[in-house]
């Protein structure tokens, strides 16, 4: 009896180490709070809030994400990623996002590229999130606020898509994204949020190229609207600064030409090393070009601040952020002082 027990728990342990071999699985994830206060200002006045927030540099997530070999240089990939708020540890950026708002997927890795299904980031997103010092920054990002707030339509996310990642080759690498949309088969928000992204990336030690474009469909009660983007940036790093810019052309059409828009948007930035960290600087601006008098003529931000590094996986950082808005005018200036741990 004793010999046939060991024999099984062996077995059993063999195949447990053949599973691990085969897959793995893995847990990981930003935190992300600061401390400081938020100034709102408007033509009727001033508003000052202390605020503990999350997602200072960092939008807060955790994730899993695993894969399984599948011989011959193929892989079964996937990944559930969750916003979550760590000030109040409420999930999502928003009462509104799902549970795994940040990513939902799974597919097939091979030597030719990756290719996934679900709720993925665009390349768009991405690429204007990645070309900046404040990289993968939202909520003190002078990018993201001039690119994305009242600017480029749809998600940073797409539901109900299709990714395709090329492999890396003589310093390039593509990607594609296609999404259904709503999947709307008829009806007046027909094709509604039917969208894809591209993107077409350089690398080398010093240089980073990028350039991305977007069409999106966002017809509702047949108006007609659709949008299209384009995008090019670029960094270079110096050894004693890196430098980073970008260039984004947005048109935007309806029915009603009268509605039809164009906003230009460009963004400078610099990321200095200074003993254990980094000084990082950034400034971006919007122009449009429409006939709607509610909508703004022009938004300037300005973030600065030292980014600290305690370990590879924690920094502090100190930012100071500026967000102005012209006809009509407001502008927001934030002071954080915050913590940010990877694991």
């Amino acid at each position: 009896m004793f010999i046939r027990s060991t024999i099984v728990s062996g077995a059993a342990l063999v195949a447990c180490a053949n599973v691990f071999a085969q897959g793995t699985v893995q847990i990981y994830g930003v935190l992300d709070t600061f401390a400081g206060q938020i100034k709102n200002t408007t033509a009727t006045g001033s508003v000052t809030t202390n605020v503990v927030n999350s997602g200072g540099l960092t939008t807060s997530f955790w994730g899993v994400r695993g894969t399984e070999d599948l011989g011959g240089g193929y892989k079964a990939v996937f990944a559930l990623e969750s916003f979550v708020r760590v000030d109040t540890g409420a999930t999502g950026r928003n009462d509104t996002d799902p549970l795994f708002a940040r990513a939902a997927f799974v597919g097939i890795d091979s030597p030719y590229g990756q290719l996934t299904m679900g709720r993925m980031p665009t390349p768009y997103a991405l690429a204007t999130t990645n070309f900046t010092p404040f990289v993968g920054a939202t909520g003190i990002s002078p990018i993201f606020a001039n690119a994305f707030k009242n600017n480029v339509l749809g998600d940073t996310r797409m539901n109900n898509s299709i990714k395709y990642q090329s492999p890396r080759m003589n310093g390039f690498e593509a990607d594609l994204q296609h999404s259904l949309g709503q999947e709307e088969p008829s009806g007046v928000n027909y094709k509604r949020d039917v969208a894809t992204d591209g993107a077409l990336r350089y690398s080398n030690q010093q240089l980073a190229l990028v350039v991305a474009t977007r069409q999106i469909n966002l017809n509702t009660a047949n108006d007609g609207h659709k949008q299209g983007v384009w995008m090019v940036g670029g960094s270079y790093d110096f050894g004693v600064a890196k430098l980073t810019a970008q260039y984004h052309k947005v048109r935007e059409t309806y029915q009603n030409s009268a509605l039809n828009a164009d906003r230009k948007v460009t963004e400078l930035g610099v990321a200095v090393p200074v003993g254990s960290g980094a000084i990082l600087a950034e400034y971006a601006t919007m122009r449009a070009n429409d006939r709607v008098a509610t909508t703004i003529d022009r938004r300037k931000s300005f973030a600065f601040g030292y980014d600290y590094n305690l370990s590879k996986r924690t920094d502090l950082y100190a930012m100071y952020y500026a967000d102005k808005l012209y006809s009509p005018d407001s502008k927001q200036a934030t002071t954080a002082f915050g913590i940010r741990h990877r694991f």
